[in-house]
């Protein structure tokens, strides 16, 4: 007769005579196993139910271990990308964040609690400097103050440039700034340069016309070179009014001074064309660079 491995139950052969006993020890032994089993699960009645359940919780330990071991379940994200030191739970993170958070008392404002909407007139301002007088020195009071600082300040520019002669087209900064570049100083001058290839010659007259400058002269003083037989003459006056011209020099140098105002010289609202050389015909290859000076 054979037994089973684990309990020893005996198992009859074919040609076994049916006993009795054989089959109530194998009954007391299943009997016993299963009291053991029983009592291990705290003697449920509904043995059944328990019994089963056990056998499922076994059968799926190893997924339950995965699935509470598991970074990502139930929607909430990876927990290794966590600021907080906790990172095993949710629970234990949130306590961390809490701990570090401190408690803030909720002030009211105006008078009021819970959601409020603020006003300029509600948030002081800070004004360890001593910078403003408003009381109190609140946003509003402080920016009404700045604003009528600002609009005084701008009056006062503008009366005080209108008051030296040139009336700013309005008290915007940008032409207040303007208007302070009109300012006149006094008599203005302007001087430059310029070479033969800046003269123009109109068919009667050698001329060097200037057309950019900001006033309109009353004397312009052009000095320039020219040979013509044995006199040189390097410097040229134009003007209005007597002549004091005179020829002053020796051997071949020769200086001419003439205020005389001759056809081609005058004037313009921004410049002057003063004739060079005239009757004698386009003398400008005989020329050199020369040198202007204008005053107002």
């Amino acid at each position: 007769m054979q037994t089973t491995a684990n309990y020893g139950l005996k198992k009859p052969e074919g040609n076994d005579t049916v006993d009795i006993d054989v089959i109530n020890g194998n009954m007391d032994t299943i009997d016993g196993q299963l009291k053991k089993l029983s009592s291990a699960m705290g003697d449920d009645p509904d043995f059944k139910t328990t019994l089963s359940n056990a056998i499922s919780v076994k059968t799926n330990q190893t997924d339950f271990s995965s699935h509470v071991n598991a970074l990502t379940v139930h929607g909430i994200g990876d927990r290794t990308q966590l600021k907080t030191s906790a990172k095993d739970t949710i629970v234990n993170a949130l306590n961390e964040l809490k701990t570090a958070i401190p408690s803030v008392p909720v002030q009211s404002v105006n008078g009021e609690t819970g959601s409020v909407s603020l006003g300029a007139s509600d948030i002081i301002v800070s004004d360890s400097s001593g910078h403003f007088s408003s009381n109190p020195k609140n946003v509003e009071n402080v920016l009404a103050e700045l604003f009528t600082s600002g609009t005084n300040g701008k009056n006062d520019i503008y009366n005080a440039i209108s008051a030296k002669g040139t009336t700013p087209a309005s008290k915007n900064f940008s032409d207040l700034v303007s208007a302070i570049g009109n300012i006149s100083t006094g008599k203005k001058f302007a001087s430059g340069n310029f070479n033969t290839g800046e003269l123009v010659w109109d068919g009667q007259h050698v001329l060097l016309e200037i057309s950019s400058l900001s006033f309109t002269p009353s004397l312009v003083i052009v000095v320039t070179a020219y040979q013509f037989q044995w006199k040189i003459f390097p410097l040229y006056l134009l003007g209005s009014g007597a002549s004091i011209g005179g020829v002053i020099g020796s051997g071949n140098e020769y200086y001419m001074f003439d205020t005389v105002q001759i056809e081609a010289d005058r004037f313009l609202n921004n410049g002057f064309i003063k004739e060079i050389t005239g009757s004698i015909g386009d003398t400008r290859s005989s020329l050199s660079a020369g040198t202007w000076t204008a005053f107002e």
